[in-house]
């Protein structure tokens, strides 16, 4: 076809045939019977044109058109035959419905003098209903009707096709006489009375347009109130407005908070003031560019929504504007059930929001339920561990019992505690320090387990101070929330236990520091044996004091805490305090020694704990009772300075092993001994005092090493050529000769006393 248009010069036509449509629809919506059916009748032809002249307009705008076109091709021009067949509609039905612009019109003679006695001509009615063309398919579509099967069976029934069928048909009596009763019901001319026949045509054809008009109107407002939006309701009704009159739609302005507002189509203008002034009715407004402009109210269930304003060049008859108010009234009735509906829309939107958000609080509820369900589970099960006996035990094992995997609760510094489950190790598994505190680290900044590896470990922590933790060995990860829950619901007993048993420690350990204090210092008697058996111990028993000092930079808490521990680990007493520098422990003879003491035990064990042999250590006298225990702690005071000034101080010295320091120590003439030192010692100590020599130490212990200059020379560190020049300085000096007996023996005990001139009384 391309290739011959692009040929052909001339024109062509469609010819399209709407009488035969309209025959064959209407005997379809005859057969329904419906009021929509009844509303539509009619319809069909007219829409179908207006529909098939739309697609040709889109045709020659495409741009394949315009290459034909650019090549010389003519376009076919459609061909409406306007005959009316059913003396029901209006003689003019299918010319004045149809006018347009590129179109033939073939039409019988009555036809073309009924258009010139009384048809009235509005324009272009073609173009401006596609819209309500549109809508009228979408009805029939809704019915059941099958368009393009009604076509085909119309071109079918065609004389041309089947003339003998509807000849018979025609000739039928029975079929003629069914039309004439119909006819006589209706109350129309009998197609055999021409003269009749024309003069009712012709006195009803303006109530037939009238007719055809409302049932477009009809149509219009089906498709306005089927659920069409704001939008579509107002296109509708703007479209429709040409195909009723003559006149145009120019502005729809909507209210919206009280005020009208800017104009929906066309140029977004404001209202004017005298739109605004007629206060919901109808009236005249300017409308630039026109000679007749008119407001519509657009108002539905005691609602006003708003104006449709039109415009024309002149004023239309009263039969056209009585259409554009009943097409008012229903876009306004339209409207308000859109909104009405919107709203209903959005209250059944905020009622389904609000059944989500219920739904989730729900939801959030049940899982608050199932936890504590859960947490009431957990703390139940943690509630039955005895309140005696073992408590860490007890807890671990509740933990093994709520998350069926093994559980180990340790102390602060990784010791065990308890073990609960299996695969305990045979040896304690010492995490390094560094590592272990980048686990409690995180834990404390998480405020939540941790994973260390193959443990998920919890803080047994009741205020700042870590006290232990309780982990559980996952290697598998396979814990989850439960587990997790019951963890730290775990780590939280444990936590007071801890904080339990280490309150008790600390009033405990008070407890035994007044006791020891108030022993050494002197207290009553009876009060110190109820005090002491409170603590389980037992004064009755034999005891002696025991003073350790560290040294070489070992701390007072690390020489305390292994006193206790060897004191513990030998079961010789439990009685420890500190004091000036001192650590203090009221000892008892362990049952392992029998008569003989082995004090050499007690500071082999504290070196094994210190990791160092750097303390030195005095036991005082026995006690037999209270009142002697100031006497012991002076012995061991004086027995530890003696082991602090001697060849070897890291040790343990006997107050009884003593000998001649015992008679010096024990001496209330201290001025006597102080004038026996000077007298051999005087002038040896003022020459140190002047040259920063050590000429009375180097004495002291060439004599203790009885004279042995190897051994001196050793215990002084220095060479034997310089033992020998200090001896020789030590004779000149002191003017006594060291090969004397007596000399001898008296410079020895001077050194012994001075030794111990500044240990503490």
């Amino acid at each position: 076809m391309e290739q011959l248009n692009a040929q052909h010069t001339g024109r062509a036509h469609h010819a399209m045939h709407g009488k035969d449509v309209d025959t064959e629809i209407d005997q379809l919506l005859d057969a329904i019977g419906s009021v929509e059916a009844k509303t539509i009748r009619g319809t069909a032809a007219i829409v179908n044109a207006r529909l098939a002249f739309q697609s040709y307009d889109e045709v020659l705008t495409s741009d394949r058109w315009h290459t034909l076109a650019q090549a010389g091709a003519q376009p076919q021009r459609p061909l409406w035959a306007s005959g009316v067949k059913d003396p029901a509609y209006a003689d003019t039905r299918y010319l004045l419905d149809l006018v347009t612009s590129g179109v033939v019109n073939t039409m019988p003679e009555a036809t073309l003098h009924a258009v010139a006695d009384h048809g009235v001509l509005r324009g272009d009615t073609v173009r401006p209903g596609y819209d309500a063309a549109a809508a009228v398919m979408t009805a029939l579509a809704n019915l059941g009707i099958d368009y393009d099967d009604a076509m085909g069976q119309a071109r079918a029934r065609r004389p041309d096709h089947l003339p003998g069928v509807l000849g018979r048909a025609r000739r039928n009596p029975r079929a003629q006489a069914r039309r004439r009763e119909a006819r006589r019901r209706r109350g129309r001319p009998h197609m055999s009375d021409p003269r009749t026949f024309a003069i009712g045509l012709a006195e009803s054809s303006g109530a037939r347009e009238q007719l055809s008009s409302l049932r477009a109107l009809v149509v219009v407002g089906m498709m306005m109130f089927r659920g069409a939006g704001l939008e579509e309701i107002l296109r509708l009704a703007t479209s429709s407005v040409p195909s009723l009159s003559s006149a145009r739609a120019e502005a729809v302005h909507l209210v919206e908070n009280d005020e009208l507002q800017f104009s929906l189509i066309g140029t977004p203008r404001p209202p004017s003031p005298e739109l605004t002034a007629l206060g919901a009715r109808e009236g005249a407004v300017p409308v630039p560019g026109a000679e007749w402009g008119w407001a519509l109210p657009l108002s539905g269930l005691g609602r006003f929504r708003g104006y449709l304003v039109l415009g024309a060049d002149a004023e239309p008859g009263e039969e056209e504007l009585f259409l554009l108010r009943v097409l008012a009234e229903q876009a306004g009735a339209a409207l308000t059930t859109a909104m009405l509906v919107e709203e209903q829309r959005e209250q059944a939107d905020e009622l389904r929001r609000m059944g989500d958000r219920l739904a989730g609080v729900n939801a959030r509820l049940n899982e608050t339920v199932e936890d504590l369900g859960r947490r009431a589970a957990v703390h139940e099960m943690l509630n039955r561990v005895p309140a005696t006996g073992d408590r860490a035990e007890g807890i671990v094992r509740a933990v093994h019992d709520l998350t069926g995997l093994p559980v180990v609760a340790e102390d602060r510094f990784g010791n065990v505690l308890a073990w609960a489950g299996p695969g305990r190790p045979k040896a304690t598994r010492k995490v390094p320090a560094r590592q272990r505190a980048d686990v409690l680290g995180r834990a404390q900044r998480d405020g939540c387990p941790v994973r260390d590896r193959d443990r998920l470990t919890a803080l047994a922590q009741p205020r700042d101070e870590v006290l232990g933790v309780l982990s559980l060995v996952d290697p598998g990860r396979t814990a989850g929330p439960h587990e997790v829950l019951a963890l730290e619901q775990g780590a939280t007993m444990l936590a007071m236990e801890l904080a339990h048993r280490h309150g008790l420690a600390e009033v405990e350990l008070r407890l035994r520091r007044d006791l020891v204090e108030d022993l050494i210092t002197g207290t009553d008697e009876d009060g110190a044996v109820t005090r002491a058996r409170t603590l389980g111990v037992d004064l009755h028993r034999p005891h002696r004091v025991i003073v350790a000092r560290g040294r070489g930079g070992v701390s007072d808490e690390a020489v305390a805490q292994a006193v206790g521990q060897a004191a513990r680990g030998l079961d010789a007493g439990s009685l420890l305090t500190r004091r000036s520098g001192s650590v203090i422990l009221l000892a008892n003879r362990p049952a392992g020694w029998g008569e003989d003491p082995r004090w050499a035990e007690i500071h082999a064990a504290v070196s094994r704990h210190l990791r160092s042999t750097a303390v030195a250590m005095g036991v005082g006298g026995e006690c037999e009772r209270p009142a002697d225990y100031p006497r012991s702690w002076q012995q061991a005071e004086r027995a530890v300075a003696t082991r602090e000034r001697s060849r070897n101080p890291g040790g343990i010295t006997a107050y009884e092993d003593l000998g001649l320091y015992r008679v010096l120590s024990d001496s209330d003439g201290d001025a006597e001994v102080d004038r026996f030192v000077r007298e051999w010692l005087g002038a040896l100590l003022d020459y140190d005092t002047q040259h920063h020599s050590e000429m009375v130490r180097t004495l002291s212990t060439y004599l203790d090493c009885g004279g042995n200059y190897d051994e001196t020379a050793a215990g002084m560190s220095i060479h034997r050529s310089t033992l020998r020049y200090r001896l020789q300085r030590i004779r000149e000096v002191s003017g006594f000769d060291l090969g004397d007996a007596d000399h001898r023996l008296n410079l020895h005990v001077a050194t012994r006393a001075w030794n111990l001139i500044a240990a503490p009384h």
